[in-house]
């Protein structure tokens, strides 16, 4: 009988307890901070992954073969080129 009263009183003393909810920063301007957040992570992984790899980049060979000049434009002070390289991975 006693375990009985006792939550009936906890019953009646929780529901008449209401949330109160205090607003300090609209949730517009929450979402728009975290969307700028998530933005400067994802930028911040990009930046991170393109330098993980320039070790293995720096071992590559890039040889001149030749140049060749196809037309030359003295009026526009241009000339069209062929150019050709000689790209080497020593790692594969």
């Amino acid at each position: 009988m006693l375990q009985v009263i006792s939550i009936r009183i906890l019953r009646r003393f929780f529901s008449s307890i209401e949330l109160v909810v205090v607003e300090l920063v609209s949730r517009g301007r929450v979402v728009i901070i975290a969307a700028f957040g998530g933005l400067g992570i994802l930028m911040l992984s990009l930046v991170l992954f393109a330098n993980s790899g320039q070790d293995v980049l720096k071992k590559v060979n890039i040889d001149l073969v030749g140049v060749k000049v196809l037309n030359v434009n003295k009026i526009d002070k241009r000339a069209n080129l062929e150019v050709a390289f000689n790209v080497t991975n020593p790692l594969l």
